[in-house]
């Protein structure tokens, strides 16, 4: 059909002949290109019916051996056999209920009506099989609690960096992550804006973002 996703391709590795999703990928090429980082899958509590859902971290290569490599699997599918990497039948959400209730529990934390918030925080971790949060938590540790729940319930579908950007975070939480991968990057407040189109900048005289 040529309409469907292309993002499995970029966060999987090539997989193994005794893999479950190998039937899925065959012997199609994989660019690994975008991994999972260790903090993300420590980020889920234990017991939360989500993390094999979304991550897988080893399979078995064609050479009969394991192999830690540790990828997304939340928008592949078993058994499905392609004949074009770049067509997964799956949709990829632009938004999801979830998020919306989400958005909704800080929107109330921020207005000072914690104990509603609560609900629908506890509503999302409910399904995920792990325990409610107190309504008696504070606010400050309410906005602790969503935050790591945006993390783990949205991974892998690009909604951490706009949080981050949102919560005026990233530089933090990027140059603290680079740092421990001993990566030589950094990122400044300039990263979280987004380019001026050339096309605007010859209408209208704008200047390019730092």
């Amino acid at each position: 059909m040529s309409q469907g996703s292309y993002l499995p391709s970029y966060v999987s590795p090539n997989f193994g002949s005794a893999d479950p999703y190998y039937n899925a990928q065959g012997s199609l090429f994989s660019s690994a290109e975008l991994g999972v980082s260790q903090s993300l899958i420590d980020t889920y509590e234990p017991g939360d019916l989500r993390l094999p859902l979304t991550i897988k971290t080893s399979f078995i290569g064609t050479n009969g051996q394991p192999d830690q490599a540790k990828f997304f699997v939340k928008f592949r599918e078993k058994g499905i056999v392609l004949s074009n990497r770049y067509d997964w039948p799956i949709n990829f959400p632009i938004i999801r209920y979830e998020d919306v209730m989400l958005m909704y529990a800080e929107i109330l934390n921020n207005e000072g009506n914690t104990s509603a918030a609560v609900f629908y925080l506890n509503k999302i971790r409910q399904r995920a099989g792990l325990a409610p949060v107190s309504t008696s938590i504070s606010a400050a540790n309410f906005t602790t609690a969503l935050r790591k729940e945006r993390r783990v319930e949205f991974a892998g579908e690009g909604v951490y960096w706009h949080d981050l950007v949102r919560w005026n975070t990233g530089v933090t939480v990027i140059n603290q992550a680079a740092a421990a991968l001993n990566y030589n990057y950094t990122i400044t407040t300039n990263d979280y804006l987004y380019q001026v189109p050339l096309s605007q900048i010859q209408v209208a005289g704008y200047d390019q973002n730092p």
